[in-house]
């Protein structure tokens, strides 16, 4: 370890230094060495942060809402965030027995240990087109997947006459298409293996909502370049089937949330097998039922959380 890594070691880790030391990632200005060094000094630094976090308020911690969560746990998977940050959206793979924590941490550990300065500057490469990507969606949606993201953040009232015909055509086109890959609905679905190649799921927490999610990716080993899109959005109908839905917002996150590691594995299952899908339509058809006799305060406390919109406070970002 050379002098200026002993030296990082010292100090202590702030929230602070932590928004900039990702400022840093995404701007392609830090090295391996320095990254490396600055996760130690975050490990070390536990208690610090837990208490720099324990000052803050809940609805700075968890803006949109934390459900029936008490603060410590939220702050707890903050801090879990913090951490597998600094994998660079590696697969966190672990099992959760004896020790969870230990597991988790060794780890992370492990995927931040192979991170190299080629890593490092890849992984910036990527944030700046994904950034690009994101702003040309914004502004000039041209294709299916740029007119879902504008709808997304900006409402599809806001799309232009012409974009909203233009935009309903390329719903069609991708309808037509789906139909004629897979010929409709069918009692019984026929394998995907030979086409679609899943990892997972691996378990994660929502980056806003501080909740457990279980995480299905996408081999991107198998699949380096996009999926055709009739079949992703065949993909993300099936996740639908089990209250799962594709969502990249974090990149390290990419893939298809789950909110039960059984829902997960059904879905690959259900993916890369035959499953019969009546029985699927039958336990949505539960998870509609319980929706429906769900408490009146749950209802309200789901309401107040989805109008909170797009606001943005730094420590919900923390993990990002």
């Amino acid at each position: 370890m050379t002098n200026a890594q002993n030296e990082l070691l010292g100090e202590v880790y702030t929230l602070a230094e932590h928004e900039e030391n990702v400022r840093r990632l995404k701007s392609g200005e830090i090295t391996g060495e320095e990254w490396k060094a600055a996760y130690e000094r975050l490990k070390a630094s536990k208690q610090s942060i837990i208490a720099e976090l324990g000052r803050k308020t809940m609805k700075q911690l968890a803006p949109r809402g934390a459900g029936r969560d008490k603060k410590a746990t939220v702050i707890g998977r903050i801090w879990e965030q913090m951490l597998q940050r600094y994998a660079l959206g590696r697969a966190i793979a672990y099992s959760p027995f004896p020790n969870p924590e230990r597991a988790f941490q060794e780890a992370v550990d492990a995927a931040v240990a192979k991170i190299t300065d080629e890593a490092l500057r890849k992984y910036a490469q990527d944030m700046r087109r994904k950034a690009a990507a994101f702003k040309k969606a914004l502004e000039n949606p041209e294709t299916l997947e740029e007119f879902e993201t504008f709808i997304r953040f900006k409402g599809v009232e806001k799309l232009r006459p012409k974009q909203a015909a233009f935009y309903e055509e390329l719903k069609s086109l991708a309808q037509e298409e789906s139909r004629n890959c897979y010929g409709g609905l069918k009692t019984g679905v026929e394998e995907f293996s030979r086409e679609v190649h899943l990892t997972g799921p691996f378990s994660s927490n929502h980056s806003k909502k501080n909740i457990p999610l279980w995480i299905v990716k996408i081999d991107r080993e198998k699949h380096s370049e996009k999926l055709p899109l009739a079949l992703f959005k065949e993909l993300c109908r099936k996740a639908s089937m089990f209250g799962g839905w594709w969502s990249s917002h974090a990149p390290e996150q990419a893939g298809f949330h789950f909110k039960t590691v059984e829902a997960a594995r059904h879905f690959v299952a259900f993916v890369t097998g035959s499953v019969d899908r009546a029985n699927v339509l039958a336990a949505r058809e539960e998870r509609e039922m319980e929706a429906a006799v769900a408490p009146l305060g749950t209802k309200s406390e789901t309401l107040a959380s989805s109008a909170d919109g797009a606001e943005v406070v730094p420590v919900t970002t923390l993990g990002a």
